[in-house]
């Protein structure tokens, strides 16, 4: 069982910026691939080739993230410190014996 709902342009395997001929020519190729079934192809082109219903998917859909150029920079301040210091008690001497039933 997936854990999300495939996007409509997920299962035509299309960007989000295509045109309608673009929408009906990733039709057969998704159904050749045989990752998602007939309806859902169907489904999703038909959601596509409607602008007032792709505009309102397009509106619940989140975001792809950006990607981030100099991530190791961007975080080099935060791990240059250490994130956590424990600090441990002394262990009590060896010397006590241990007690056993």
């Amino acid at each position: 069982m997936p854990l999300h709902e495939p996007s409509p342009y997920e299962v035509l395997g299309i960007p989000l910026t295509a045109g309608v001929r673009e929408i009906n020519l990733a039709v057969g190729p998704a159904m050749r691939a045989g990752r998602y079934s007939r309806q859902q192809i169907q489904e999703a082109a038909a959601l596509l080739r409607n602008p007032d219903r792709r505009l309102e998917a397009d509106l619940q859909q989140p975001l792809p993230p950006e990607p981030v150029d100099q991530a190791a920079e961007l975080l080099a301040p935060a791990l240059a410190e250490p994130l956590l210091v424990i600090e441990r008690p002394p262990l009590p001497p060896a010397a006590l014996p241990a007690l056993h039933r």
